[in-house]
Protein backbone atom coordinates (compact mmCIF):
# COMPACT_ATOMS: atom_id res chain seq x y z
CA UNK A 1 0.00 0.00 0.00
CA UNK A 2 1.57 3.27 -1.15
CA UNK A 3 1.58 6.35 1.05
CA UNK A 4 0.21 8.38 -1.87
CA UNK A 5 -2.82 6.08 -2.00
CA UNK A 6 -3.48 6.57 1.71
CA UNK A 7 -3.15 10.37 1.44
CA UNK A 8 -5.46 10.44 -1.57
CA UNK A 9 -7.97 8.40 0.42
CA UNK A 10 -7.87 10.99 3.22
CA UNK A 11 -8.72 13.66 0.63
CA UNK A 12 -11.62 11.52 -0.61
CA UNK A 13 -12.85 11.25 2.98
CA UNK A 14 -12.80 15.03 3.34
CA UNK A 15 -14.34 16.16 0.08
CA UNK A 16 -16.40 13.23 -1.21
CA UNK A 17 -17.59 11.39 1.90
CA UNK A 18 -17.91 14.49 4.06
CA UNK A 19 -19.88 16.41 1.46
CA UNK A 20 -22.13 13.46 0.63
CA UNK A 21 -22.93 12.74 4.28
CA UNK A 22 -23.67 16.41 4.99
CA UNK A 23 -26.01 16.61 2.00
CA UNK A 24 -27.82 13.41 2.98
CA UNK A 25 -28.26 14.45 6.60
CA UNK A 26 -29.42 17.94 5.64
CA UNK A 27 -31.99 16.42 3.28
CA UNK A 28 -33.49 13.68 5.44
CA UNK A 29 -33.71 15.83 8.58
CA UNK A 30 -35.69 18.48 6.68
CA UNK A 31 -37.93 15.87 5.07
CA UNK A 32 -38.67 14.21 8.42
CA UNK A 33 -39.31 17.57 10.07
CA UNK A 34 -41.74 18.57 7.32
CA UNK A 35 -43.63 15.26 7.40
CA UNK A 36 -43.90 15.00 11.19
CA UNK A 37 -44.44 18.69 12.03
CA UNK A 38 -41.47 18.60 14.38
CA UNK A 39 -38.76 21.23 14.65
CA UNK A 40 -35.55 20.64 12.73
CA UNK A 41 -33.54 20.82 15.96
CA UNK A 42 -35.65 18.07 17.53
CA UNK A 43 -35.26 15.88 14.45
CA UNK A 44 -31.51 16.46 14.33
CA UNK A 45 -31.14 15.55 18.01
CA UNK A 46 -33.10 12.32 17.51
CA UNK A 47 -31.55 11.21 14.22
CA UNK A 48 -28.08 11.90 15.64
CA UNK A 49 -28.18 8.50 17.35
CA UNK A 50 -30.91 6.68 15.40
CA UNK A 51 -30.00 7.38 11.78
CA UNK A 52 -26.77 9.33 11.44
CA UNK A 53 -24.38 6.59 12.70
CA UNK A 54 -25.20 3.97 10.08
CA UNK A 55 -25.71 6.55 7.32
CA UNK A 56 -22.30 8.08 7.99
CA UNK A 57 -20.53 4.72 8.19
CA UNK A 58 -22.07 3.59 4.91
CA UNK A 59 -21.15 6.85 3.20
CA UNK A 60 -17.60 6.80 4.55
CA UNK A 61 -16.96 3.25 3.42
CA UNK A 62 -18.72 3.55 0.04
CA UNK A 63 -15.48 4.34 -1.88
CA UNK A 64 -14.04 1.04 -0.66
CA UNK A 65 -17.22 -0.78 -1.68
CA UNK A 66 -16.89 0.72 -5.17
CA UNK A 67 -13.19 -0.15 -5.36
CA UNK A 68 -13.93 -3.70 -4.22
CA UNK A 69 -16.16 -4.23 -7.24
CA UNK A 70 -13.02 -4.49 -9.41
CA UNK A 71 -11.40 -7.91 -9.54
CA UNK A 72 -7.88 -6.43 -9.70
CA UNK A 73 -8.44 -4.57 -6.44
CA UNK A 74 -9.86 -7.67 -4.75
CA UNK A 75 -6.76 -9.64 -5.77
CA UNK A 76 -4.20 -7.04 -4.72
CA UNK A 77 -5.66 -5.65 -1.50
CA UNK A 78 -5.71 -7.69 1.67
CA UNK A 79 -7.65 -7.15 4.88
CA UNK A 80 -4.92 -4.86 6.20
CA UNK A 81 -5.15 -2.65 3.10
CA UNK A 82 -8.91 -2.30 3.44
CA UNK A 83 -8.52 -1.48 7.14
CA UNK A 84 -5.86 1.18 6.53
CA UNK A 85 -7.83 2.82 3.73
CA UNK A 86 -10.97 2.73 5.86
CA UNK A 87 -9.05 4.52 8.61
CA UNK A 88 -7.88 7.10 6.06
CA UNK A 89 -11.44 7.76 4.91
CA UNK A 90 -12.56 8.16 8.51
CA UNK A 91 -9.65 10.50 9.26
CA UNK A 92 -10.60 12.76 6.36
CA UNK A 93 -14.26 12.73 7.32
CA UNK A 94 -13.54 13.49 10.97
CA UNK A 95 -11.13 16.28 10.06
CA UNK A 96 -13.81 17.97 7.94
CA UNK A 97 -16.33 17.60 10.76
CA UNK A 98 -13.94 19.27 13.22
CA UNK A 99 -13.12 22.07 10.78
CA UNK A 100 -16.78 22.82 10.13
CA UNK A 101 -17.55 22.81 13.83
CA UNK A 102 -14.70 24.97 15.12
CA UNK A 103 -13.14 26.89 12.21
CA UNK A 104 -15.21 30.01 12.93
CA UNK A 105 -14.05 30.01 16.56
CA UNK A 106 -10.38 30.59 15.74
CA UNK A 107 -10.48 34.19 16.98
CA UNK A 108 -11.85 33.05 20.38
CA UNK A 109 -9.43 30.16 20.88
CA UNK A 110 -7.03 30.38 23.82
CA UNK A 111 -3.58 28.82 23.73
CA UNK A 112 -3.50 26.32 26.60
CA UNK A 113 -1.91 22.94 27.41
CA UNK A 114 0.08 22.80 24.19
CA UNK A 115 -2.99 23.34 22.04
CA UNK A 116 -6.06 25.54 21.91
CA UNK A 117 -9.25 25.74 23.96
CA UNK A 118 -12.51 27.22 22.68
CA UNK A 119 -14.18 28.69 25.81
CA UNK A 120 -17.82 28.07 24.99
CA UNK A 121 -18.95 25.73 27.80
CA UNK A 122 -17.87 24.01 31.00
CA UNK A 123 -16.58 21.16 28.83
CA UNK A 124 -14.51 23.33 26.52
CA UNK A 125 -13.38 21.83 23.20
CA UNK A 126 -9.63 21.21 23.01
CA UNK A 127 -7.69 21.24 19.74
CA UNK A 128 -4.30 19.55 20.22
CA UNK A 129 -1.13 21.26 19.04
CA UNK A 130 1.74 19.64 17.09
CA UNK A 131 3.43 18.30 20.23
CA UNK A 132 0.29 16.42 21.30
CA UNK A 133 -0.48 15.26 17.76
CA UNK A 134 2.95 13.72 17.16
CA UNK A 135 3.26 12.15 20.61
CA UNK A 136 -0.22 10.60 20.78
CA UNK A 137 -1.61 7.47 19.18
CA UNK A 138 -4.42 8.30 16.73
CA UNK A 139 -5.16 11.73 18.28
CA UNK A 140 -8.58 13.28 17.77
CA UNK A 141 -8.52 16.68 15.98
CA UNK A 142 -10.92 18.11 18.57
CA UNK A 143 -12.53 16.82 21.76
CA UNK A 144 -13.68 18.03 25.20
CA UNK A 145 -10.73 19.01 27.39
CA UNK A 146 -9.70 16.08 29.57
CA UNK A 147 -6.97 16.53 32.18
CA UNK A 148 -5.40 13.47 33.75
CA UNK A 149 -4.49 13.04 37.41
CA UNK A 150 -1.15 14.76 36.87
CA UNK A 151 -2.75 17.73 35.11
CA UNK A 152 -1.57 16.67 31.66
CA UNK A 153 -3.95 16.76 28.73
CA UNK A 154 -5.25 13.34 27.70
CA UNK A 155 -5.86 13.46 23.95
CA UNK A 156 -8.63 10.98 23.08
CA UNK A 157 -8.53 8.50 20.23
CA UNK A 158 -9.81 9.67 16.85
CA UNK A 159 -13.20 7.92 16.85
CA UNK A 160 -14.11 8.46 13.19
CA UNK A 161 -10.80 6.90 12.18
CA UNK A 162 -11.44 3.82 14.31
CA UNK A 163 -15.07 3.44 13.23
CA UNK A 164 -14.21 3.51 9.54
CA UNK A 165 -11.21 1.25 10.06
CA UNK A 166 -13.71 -1.32 11.34
CA UNK A 167 -16.02 -0.62 8.40
CA UNK A 168 -13.06 -1.00 6.05
CA UNK A 169 -12.27 -4.36 7.63
CA UNK A 170 -15.88 -5.34 6.97
CA UNK A 171 -15.50 -4.47 3.29
CA UNK A 172 -12.26 -6.44 3.19
CA UNK A 173 -14.05 -9.50 4.55
CA UNK A 174 -16.78 -9.08 1.92
CA UNK A 175 -14.20 -8.86 -0.85
CA UNK A 176 -11.62 -11.40 0.31
CA UNK A 177 -13.35 -14.02 2.43
CA UNK A 178 -15.01 -17.17 1.18
CA UNK A 179 -18.74 -17.06 0.62
CA UNK A 180 -19.59 -18.84 3.86
CA UNK A 181 -17.48 -16.36 5.86
CA UNK A 182 -18.77 -13.16 4.26
CA UNK A 183 -21.56 -12.71 6.87
CA UNK A 184 -18.77 -12.13 9.42
CA UNK A 185 -18.44 -8.67 7.87
CA UNK A 186 -21.49 -7.68 9.90
CA UNK A 187 -19.47 -7.97 13.13
CA UNK A 188 -16.93 -5.15 12.59
CA UNK A 189 -19.45 -2.96 10.78
CA UNK A 190 -22.03 -3.52 13.52
CA UNK A 191 -19.41 -2.71 16.17
CA UNK A 192 -18.58 0.56 14.43
CA UNK A 193 -22.24 1.59 14.14
CA UNK A 194 -22.99 0.53 17.74
CA UNK A 195 -20.14 2.56 19.21
CA UNK A 196 -20.98 5.52 16.96
CA UNK A 197 -24.59 5.32 18.16
CA UNK A 198 -23.58 5.17 21.82
CA UNK A 199 -21.19 8.09 21.36
CA UNK A 200 -23.86 10.29 19.78
CA UNK A 201 -26.47 9.23 22.33
CA UNK A 202 -24.23 10.17 25.26
CA UNK A 203 -23.34 13.49 23.61
CA UNK A 204 -26.97 14.56 23.71
CA UNK A 205 -28.08 12.96 26.96
CA UNK A 206 -26.74 12.96 30.54
CA UNK A 207 -27.40 9.23 31.09
CA UNK A 208 -24.72 8.16 33.57
CA UNK A 209 -24.86 4.43 32.81
CA UNK A 210 -24.49 4.98 29.06
CA UNK A 211 -21.62 7.41 29.71
CA UNK A 212 -19.85 4.79 31.83
CA UNK A 213 -20.18 2.25 29.00
CA UNK A 214 -18.77 4.76 26.55
CA UNK A 215 -15.81 5.62 28.77
CA UNK A 216 -15.01 1.91 29.16
CA UNK A 217 -15.09 1.36 25.40
CA UNK A 218 -13.17 4.55 24.63
CA UNK A 219 -10.34 3.39 26.88
CA UNK A 220 -9.83 0.38 24.59
CA UNK A 221 -10.53 2.11 21.29
CA UNK A 222 -6.86 2.80 20.55
CA UNK A 223 -6.18 -0.92 20.05
CA UNK A 224 -8.80 -1.53 17.36
CA UNK A 225 -6.64 -0.56 14.35
CA UNK A 226 -3.88 -2.85 15.68
CA UNK A 227 -5.97 -6.00 15.18
CA UNK A 228 -3.60 -7.23 12.45
CA UNK A 229 -0.73 -7.43 14.94
CA UNK A 230 -2.59 -10.17 16.80
CA UNK A 231 -3.99 -11.96 13.73
CA UNK A 232 -2.35 -15.32 13.07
Amino acid sequence: MRLSTVLLTVVVGVYACGTAAAALEFTYTRVIAAQTDRSVIEVVNTTAYTTAPWVEELVKVSPLLLAGMYAKVRRQWGLTDFTILGAALGAGFGLLEALLRYSLDADRALSRHGGWIVPDSLSAPYIPGPAEVFTSWLPSPAAPLNLGRTGEVMVPTFTHLVWTALAGLAVGILCRARSRLKPLALIPFGAAVAHHTLNNYVSGRPAREARDWLETLDAKLWAVPCWRCFWP
